[in-house]
Order: structure tokens, then C-alpha cells, then sequence
């Protein structure tokens, strides 16, 4: 679980200096500080996400299906009486995930301001400092509408680095609400109603007796501790 985190890097004390003074030299001699980010696999691609819109890690739990939901919405989470969406990364980022979820199947609790997600991935490598000057490929990435913002070499090879607002760019769809696909004959964008995404839902999820009632107590368990901690705080 990842909690209270903090910057490892503080910026180092300089005293005795004038304040044009300060900013002159720590602009020349002060480089950029490393980005916290979460290290993680996304079926065969490694991803960097900014570790400040990381809440917790948690093991896959019991989810509520929505109906007519986009392909990637696979459900919502109760968290402390708080419902969040769950998303299969993969699946947002395009790909196409076939793969049944297993018990040890990580879930990344994702904030920003207001907004809330849970992303599904495939495992969790760990936490790692993002050098700025690693980044590379940075402008071809900028026309607004990219899921990553850079890559970045690392001990394990390259990693994409996810755009976080992009994260939390979801539509959790009624009846009435349209999902963006690709028109796989123009490559255009087109408004298309999502068939199916309730049946996917439940066949990635763990279907044995056991495995289901272990995810109810994970979810209920999770639940109870997260309102907990609300009522604390």
C-alpha cells in the first residue's frame, strides 16, 4: 500500500544570500528535482505515473457492473461510501485485454482534486525517481490528445509516462450516453454506442465460489476501513 508519501528530494537550504541573489544561483546551479512516479506493467508495456495523484495500491476486489458502460469501465468500487470507477488500463490506453483477472491482480487508487479513479493493471514494479532530463520525445506527444506525455529509459528499458489528466478523462455512460471509438475504416473518431461491457466485466473478474466470496470480504474490508479513516480525519 502506498501512503503518506513525501518528497524525497527537498530543495537544499542556502542562507545568507539577498533574495535576487538566491534566485539567480539556485536557477544556475539547482537542477530541476527528480518526479516521484509509480513503476508499473500494463500487460507488455511499462508505465510511469506521477506519484502525487497516487492514493493506495490495492488487491483486485469486488466490483459493481454498469450497464451500457464504455469497454473499459469495468465497474465501480465503494470506497468509504464513496463510489469510484473502475478502469481497465489496457483497455483505455486501446489495447485489447483478454486476460481473466486474478486475486493478485493490483488496483491503483488514483486523486486528483475532486476526481477519483481505480486503475486495473497487470503488476506493480515499485517507485522511482524520474530524472526531468530523462524524459525524452516530450513535443511528440503535444497535440493535446496523447495518452502519454514522454518516455523514459530506465533499469527495466523504456517506459511511457502517463498524462494524469488523462487518467481521470472517463465517461461512465447511462442509456443515453455515447462512447468515442476508432471507425476502423477512416481511423476517425465516431460516436457509437458500447455493446457488451457487463458480459466483459464479469468474465475477467474471478468466477470460482472461493475467489468471489474472498473479493466480497476484500471490498467490504476496504470499505470499512476508508470510512474509518474519514470519520478520524
Amino acid at each position: 500500500m502506498l501512503d503518506n508519501y513525501a518528497d524525497t528530494n527537498p530543495r537544499r537550504r542556502m542562507s545568507g544570500l539577498h533574495d535576487t541573489e538566491l534566485s539567480d544561483r539556485a536557477a544556475q546551479a539547482e537542477p530541476a528535482e527528480p518526479q516521484q512516479v509509480l513503476h508499473l506493467v500494463v500487460q507488455d508495456m511499462q508505465l510511469f505515473i506521477d506519484l502525487h495523484c497516487v492514493v493506495q495500491v490495492v488487491p483486485l476486489v469486488a466490483i459493481q457492473a454498469v450497464p451500457r458502460a464504455p469497454r473499459y469501465l469495468k465497474g465501480l468500487l465503494n470506497l468509504g461510501g464513496t463510489s469510484i470507477p473502475v478502469v481497465d488500463l489496457a483497455e483505455r490506453l486501446g489495447l485489447v485485454n483478454t486476460t481473466p483477472y486474478r486475486l493478485t491482480t493490483p488496483i491503483v487508487l488514483c486523486e486528483a482534486g475532486d476526481k477519483r479513479v481505480a486503475l486495473i493493471v497487470s503488476e506493480i514494479l515499485g517507485v522511482d525517481s524520474l530524472e526531468p532530463r530523462s524524459v525524452q520525445m516530450m513535443p511528440l506527444f503535444e497535440d493535446g490528445r496523447a495518452s502519454f506525455r514522454g518516455v523514459a529509459n530506465g533499469e527495466n528499458g523504456q517506459s511511457l509516462i502517463l498524462d494524469t489528466s488523462f487518467l481521470f478523462d472517463i465517461a461512465i455512460c447511462g442509456d443515453g450516453v455515447m462512447a468515442e471509438t476508432r471507425n476502423a475504416e477512416s481511423n476517425s473518431p465516431a460516436q457509437t454506442p458500447v455493446e457488451g461491457p457487463v458480459r466483459e466485466a464479469v468474465t475477467l473478474m474471478p468466477q470460482s465460489v472461493d475467489e468471489q466470496r474472498v473479493l466480497r470480504e476484500r471490498a467490504e474490508r476496504l470499505a470499512r476501513r476508508e470510512q474509518k479513516r474519514a470519520e478520524e480525519g
